[in-house]
């Protein structure tokens, strides 16, 4: 079930202003895969019931324990919190167990997701000695605050916007499989000829060739966060 944009919404003036005759059904399947594809293109991972995550979620990661003081960068971007850190480490018994280090993490770079760990309480002693798995687990709470993805705002707009969009080349999508029409990208009127895509890449963009997902990269583009070689949104 779609998180944000509502088949209301979808079908106002504000964003694509009807519907045609397509079936409800298949307008809110169309929504649901958009708002799937715009949370991923953002670097949001997913809730555990699979739901798209706009409004802040709480992620649980484990990695390997980074050489103290360098940083880590998370799964998603946009960190409200850094909830609890666990690791094996050594308090006294050295038994490999996990044990709470959150007051020694802390976040470096909210935005783009990157957390660092301070070296505590002899935090490496027990994998020299003992031969503990360095590891971490980290939960935090990461992605758009409610306030900040209200309809009247700027980012709320981008995001619905950049949905309806998506939805609506998927809605299209289904259109070519009964005229064929929707993936002609061009064709001479002095000599038949037309060409044709297919509305995604075999290159794993995220949104595909179409004119609409264009649009809905270029719509969502200002809100994609570099992270230095993740996956961007806008077409190259």
């Amino acid at each position: 079930m779609s998180t944000l944009l509502t088949i209301d919404e979808f079908a106002s003036d504000s964003y694509m202003g009807s519907t045609g005759t397509k079936p409800s059904n298949a307008v809110q399947v169309a929504i649901d895969i958009a708002e799937t594809e715009v949370s991923e293109a953002l670097g949001f991972p997913a809730g555990d019931d699979g739901t798209p995550t706009f409004i802040s979620g709480e992620f649980t990661e484990e990695h390997p324990w980074p050489v103290p003081n360098r940083p880590l960068m998370l799964n998603s971007p946009r960190i409200i919190t850094l909830d609890t850190v666990y690791a094996r480490h050594d308090l006294g018994d050295c038994d490999c167990e996990w044990d709470d280090l959150t007051a020694c993490g802390f976040i470096h770079d909210a935005k783009v997701g990157i957390v660092r760990f301070r070296t505590c309480a002899r935090a490496s002693s027990c994998w020299i000695y003992c031969g503990c798995p360095q590891r971490v687990q980290v939960t935090y709470t990461a992605g758009f605050t409610a306030a900040e993805v209200l309809p009247a705002t700027p980012t709320g707009r981008r995001l619905r916007l950049a949905i309806a969009l998506q939805a609506r080349s998927h809605l299209e999508l289904q259109d070519f499989y009964t005229d064929g029409n929707v993936a002609i990208k061009s064709y001479s009127s002095l000599r038949y000829s037309e060409t044709r895509e297919f509305t995604r890449s075999a290159s794993g963009r995220k949104f595909g060739l179409s004119i609409l997902s264009q649009a809905a990269a270029d719509v969502l583009g200002p809100l994609v966060v570099d992270r230095g070689g993740a996956v961007m949104l806008r077409s190259q």
